[in-house]
């Protein structure tokens, strides 16, 4: 009866929030249902809950002991199920008892304790619809909803894009260096698509957020530069049109700033 529930109220969810085209999950506004003493969160650099088919994401699972007693693992996890709902009401449900086979860094949690179970969200369970996906989390300490997203091709790159706050995946930290970024990187994948790229490249070279870079020796040079995303649109922009534009790789942004204008005269000359 409660996993019909569930089914019920995502549907009608679904319908109310998602009718027409799918947007992408809100990362400021990511829980359907709350708990105090459960949160979800991205993990290892994957700072938006997005995921593409076939792709990877980390998850941190917290949960916080509000009881006087030790509760340990085993039992948490044991009374403890997942359950994901697709945007046409699939249900996938997963016992508890899997995390303590495919989490990370799961312990027992003393009163008033916390622990954190780490895990690829793909070792639980299959995603192969695009659109939003409702993971419910049922513990002995309560319940929440969490939504993760689905996405593929360019819709996924450029949200991650605008989104993410770590932005190592990227690959292009190092572009100031040798005036390349890294092959595999989601840099890579974005100048891959050549021209149905450019586009959407477009509204980034106004765009003045920061891309910070986790780490020791990266961060070190992410802050020595401060790319900022028009940085990273132009440099991708330049790759795809085969310029030379020895500006974009310098550290002080006025001169980056004429390199991105040179961007935007070779845009106005093409047509794209």
């Amino acid at each position: 009866m409660r996993r019909v529930a569930l089914v019920i109220l995502l549907a009608i969810i679904t319908f109310t929030c998602y009718a027409g085209e799918v947007p992408p999950p809100d990362p400021a506004v990511n829980t359907l249902i709350e708990s105090e003493n459960l949160s979800i969160t991205p993990w290892h650099w994957y700072s938006v809950p997005v995921i593409r088919p076939g792709g990877s994401l980390y998850l941190g699972f917290m949960a916080k002991n509000p009881t006087g007693e030790r509760v340990t693992a085993e039992y948490f996890w044991g009374c403890s199920e997942l359950t994901l709902v697709s945007p046409s009401n699939e249900v996938q449900t997963v016992p508890g008892t899997r995390m303590l086979e495919v989490g990370e860094y799961i312990k027992d949690m003393e009163p008033g304790g916390r622990d954190t179970a780490v895990v690829k969200i793909e070792d639980l369970f299959t995603f192969t619809e695009v659109g939003p996906h409702i993971l419910r989390w049922e513990t002995p300490f309560g319940v929440m909803d969490y939504i993760i997203g689905v996405m593929d091709g360019l819709d996924y790159l450029f949200y991650r894009l605008e989104n993410d706050v770590s932005y190592n995946e990227w690959g292009v930290y190092l572009y100031g260096e040798d005036g390349m970024f890294l092959s595999n990187s989601l840099a890579y994948e974005v100048v891959s698509y050549k021209e149905e790229a450019t586009e959407g490249l477009v509204p980034f070279l106004d765009n003045g957020k920061e891309c910070f870079i986790e780490g020791s020796e990266e961060a070190t040079i992410g802050s020595m530069y401060a790319h900022r995303l028009k940085d990273y649109a132009a440099i991708m922009l330049a790759e795809i049109g085969g310029l030379d534009i020895p500006e974009l790789r310098a550290m002080d942004p006025v001169e980056r700033n004429a390199g991105i204008e040179k961007v935007r005269s070779w845009l106005e000359e093409s047509v794209y």
